[in-house]
């Protein structure tokens, strides 16, 4: 891959980590809850899970090229049919592994919600919605940008 396209790829990384955790804060704003100093390190734990989902996706797509993907059946308004078929490829292989880490991630802050330090709840509360929305996007919009 070329420098620029990984240059890309890296803004496009930061593009999404900021749009996880807009939308984790966004998804808790209207249920009232309050955003206390320990939330402020749900970007970090979320950007290493993100950057690990984000190496699966990227090392599916790199083991795509090699395979005969002849099999799969492509609709005929798509164009591009070898791209399409990687893909396909590359998010059924990857999409179990993304999937499992991102909703035991969330089951596990889910039960930290029940504490009743309300600190704890919240920081739960809000990591749980990063995770939910880091698994959006790492299934939709990381895969479109590679």
């Amino acid at each position: 891959a070329c420098a620029m396209c990984m240059t890309l790829l890296a803004v496009g990384v930061g593009f999404g980590l900021t749009a996880v955790i807009s939308a984790a804060l966004g998804t808790e704003a209207p249920r009232e809850i309050p955003v206390n100093s320990i939330c402020a390190m749900i970007p970090f734990i979320v950007l290493g899970v993100g950057c690990d989902d984000m190496i699966v996706v990227l090392e599916f797509w790199d083991r795509s090229a090699t395979l005969d993907l002849s099999a799969i059946e492509v609709p005929d308004h798509i164009q591009d049919k070898v791209l399409y078929r990687r893909m396909q490829d590359t998010l059924r292989e990857s999409g179990s592994a993304i999937f499992l880490t991102s909703f035991t991630a969330c089951l596990a802050f889910l039960t930290g919600v029940i504490t009743d330090i309300p600190a704890v709840r919240a920081f739960c509360l809000c990591a749980m919605f990063a995770f939910f929305w880091n698994f959006v996007l790492n299934i939709t919009f990381f895969p479109a940008m590679v």
